[in-house]
């Protein structure tokens, strides 16, 4: 008789492979025979079981996370969740808690996320090394997104460490630098952050090739090169597309859409933004969502549409930014605010709302400074001082001379 134990762990391993090309059906179809195949072993008893049916569990909240919306991916989660809290055997406290902080990242739930790693992180000790990497490489993220780059910094040196011993762990030490070289980004280091990128790739990981061509063009945009940044973003959707990674897929397309802002193409913009966005809302995923919100207020505020209806959507999206603790989202949501408020002609609000923005920081990107000193020009014209006007516009001016010169342009 096949021992069910053996049976639901090689039933698991053959879906990660399906997954890996794609078959996220057939990886459904594998898992769950392993739920049926595990239904006969004793988990009150055979601590094994407990591990195999936990982490089928949580592979199948991917897949169905995947296919059919986060909720379905939840119900899964749940149910490992509860197994784990009954036995409360150590690995499976960390693998339980760093499953579900992803899951809460996914869906732009940050401090329900970092609680989870947290809780992963004090039973880590007793995790793979290649999980505990793992779980790093997802906190380090979540820190990047709040801009919180010294705990980012350690969360992914310390991967490098663990890595260091594993020569088969080449992809996950490839994730460490390259998100390195997207903090030197973050932190306003572009010639740093290319070159530390260019460092990772020399790992030959082609498994991350389209992240890094999203992450590259991420820095190719702030340093102004939007054209190269546009074709890089099409060879990493082709990836995406390849692989159905449909998260970095629409947040490749959102990308896009910031390009063909910075080029003119409005209508262009305005379908891509969309699309992101559609595909955000679908999957749950809050923060991304928002994201794509304010790029559309954005476009419509180019576009010249009529600026008091996006008011309202810009400040309630920078309330919402607020509340996540993501600051520079938040600070560029009401910025946009600002800028339709003056276009509707709307000064005294818009100086009241510009009150809130705060100072411009020296480690702020150039974007948002530019855009800060932008809008601050704007409404001292709109005020009636010129004076004020010009010397924004000048020293934003400097400051974006002061970049350019990082790249010899």
């Amino acid at each position: 008789m096949t021992d069910p134990i053996a049976e639901g762990a090689r039933l698991r391993r053959t879906a990660v492979s399906q997954a890996d090309r794609g078959r996220i059906d057939l990886a459904r179809r594998d898992l769950m025979r392993a739920l049926s195949v595990l239904s006969v072993a004793d988990l009150a008893a055979d601590s094994e079981a407990v591990r195999v049916r936990v982490r089928v569990l949580i592979t199948l909240s991917v897949m169905e996370a995947e296919l059919y919306g986060s909720d379905h991916g939840m119900q899964r989660l749940q149910q490992a969740a509860t197994l784990m809290h009954q036995l409360q055997i150590p690995d499976l406290v960390f693998a339980v808690h760093s499953a579900l902080g992803l899951h809460a990242l996914r869906r732009g739930e940050i401090q329900a996320a970092l609680t989870h790693f947290g809780n992963a992180e004090s039973t880590i000790d007793e995790a793979p090394a290649e999980e505990a990497c793992v779980l790093l490489l997802n906190r380090g993220s979540l820190y990047l997104q709040s801009l919180d780059l010294s705990r980012a910094r350690a969360d992914f040196e310390h991967c490098l460490v663990l890595v260091s011993a594993q020569p088969d762990l080449t992809q996950l030490a490839f994730m460490a630098r390259h998100n390195l070289g997207y903090l030197e980004f973050l932190a306003g280091n572009l010639p740093a952050a290319l070159a530390r990128m260019e460092d990772a790739a020399q790992l030959g990981v082609e498994v991350s090739l389209a992240i890094s061509h999203l992450d590259r063009a991420r820095v190719l945009i702030e340093a102004g090169l939007t054209d190269a940044a546009d074709k890089v973003l099409i060879k990493a959707i082709a990836e995406f597309r390849r692989g159905r990674q449909h998260q970095e897929l629409a947040e490749s397309e959102l990308a896009r859409a910031e390009c063909a802002i910075l080029a003119g193409d409005l209508a262009a913009a305005r379908e891509l933004a969309k699309a992101a966005r559609a595909w955000f809302r679908r999957r749950g995923n809050a923060r991304w969502r928002r994201t794509a919100e304010l790029m559309l207020v954005q476009t419509e505020l180019a576009a010249g549409r009529r600026p008091s209806r996006l008011v309202g959507q810009a400040q309630q999206l920078a309330a919402e930014f607020d509340g996540q603790g993501l600051d520079l989202q938040a600070r560029t949501a009401r910025l946009t605010g600002c800028a339709a408020l003056i276009s509707a002609g709307r000064t005294s609000e818009a100086i009241a709302e510009f009150s809130l923005v705060g100072a411009i920081s020296q480690t702020d990107p150039i974007t948002a400074k530019v855009h800060q000193r932008a809008v601050s020009a704007v409404i001292a014209k709109a005020s009636g001082n010129r004076s004020k006007a010009v010397r924004e516009i000048r020293t934003g001016l400097n400051e974006l001379v002061r970049h350019q010169a990082q790249f010899g342009s």
